[in-house]
């Protein structure tokens, strides 16, 4: 009887080793929203994480010779909430299935696990995408992409999306781009983010942008007019972004190149792992796969949406 148990778990053995290959290969091509993330891993110790919003200083003025420097001071302008939650996943492997050598469908399964687990991670990356113009706040409680974002202490209002939804086109564009253009911090100063990638969710708009922004003609004239953002240097580099997690056919998003530069956070509290066991009763083997994470915005600025029409 022990030679035989020996003999078992020296297959269990060639089936695990081969399973963290197979689940850790997966899961090691990168996710296709990650890439749209400001990523801070490496969260413990706390159930929830508060991201406060600090406005700046305002513009400094005169100092008069012999005077004081004129004091200022920041303000909270708002905080949000990330609470994380567990995603995990299990599947069992049968004793018989380990005996007669089903490798293929075992490796099967454990792609399966993977490809569900980060399937999960996708769609809750695309949650505040989908949900801008609506559930979607950011710290100030106004949704991520909207027209009345009160901003502290001045009490100006500013906006990152059109007044008036529109679909993508050269004129929605240059509105856009005026809009991003014109956005202040909280206390007035330009915030100087670019728009460098253009996010849509399916081909036929990934053209449609592609053609707006890389045509060395305008794409909605036929007269022979050059096409301005390909020949303006901050405009001719827009990275055109499809992402098929994004649920709106219509919407669009523009975001700078460099994720600092905006509100989209993704809180890592327990990274990517795997457990196996194998159970007594049954002798199946048991392999399961978690990790502890929330994605969300926090700061409005940088992000500008539409919806479309």
């Amino acid at each position: 009887m022990a030679t035989e148990r020996s003999a078992l778990n020296s297959l269990y053995e060639g089936v695990l080793a081969n399973l963290e290959l197979v689940v850790w290969d997966e899961y090691g091509i990168p996710l296709e929203m990650m890439e749209l993330y400001n990523k801070q891993i490496g969260i413990s110790g706390q159930s929830f994480v508060n991201d406060l919003i600090v406005t700046g200083l305002g513009y400094a003025p005169e100092k008069k010779e012999g005077a004081a420097s004129q004091q200022d001071s920041m303000y909270e302008a708002g905080s949000k909430k990330y609470i994380p939650k567990v995603r995990s996943l299990m599947f069992i492997v049968t004793e018989e299935a380990v005996t007669d050598n089903k490798f293929m469908a075992i490796s099967d399964s454990a792609r399966a696990l993977t490809k569900s687990l980060k399937a999960t991670k996708e769609r809750l990356a695309a949650v505040p995408f989908n949900n801008a113009f609506s559930s979607e706040t950011s710290a100030d409680g106004v949704a991520l992409c909207s027209t009345a974002h009160l901003q502290y202490p001045t009490g100006a209002t500013g906006k990152n999306t059109l007044s008036t939804a529109a679909d993508l086109s050269v004129t929605s564009a240059v509105l856009c781009m005026n809009d991003l253009d014109a956005t202040e911090d909280d206390r007035g100063i330009p915030t100087d983010i670019s728009a460098d990638r253009l996010v849509v969710s399916n081909p036929q708009m990934a053209f449609l942008a592609s053609e707006i922004f890389k045509s060395y003609g305008r794409s909605d004239t036929a007269n022979r007019a050059d096409n301005a953002f390909k020949m303006m240097p901050e405009y001719s580099g827009m990275q055109i972004l499809k992402k098929k997690w994004l649920t709106d056919e219509d919407a669009y998003f523009f975001l700078p190149a460099d994720n600092r530069d905006h509100g989209l956070k993704y809180k890592e509290w327990w990274a990517f792992k795997t457990a196996h066991s194998i159970d007594f009763d049954t002798g199946n083997l048991k392999y399961k796969a978690w990790e502890r994470y929330v994605f969300g915005p926090t700061k409005w600025q940088g992000i500008y949406g539409v919806p479309g029409v």
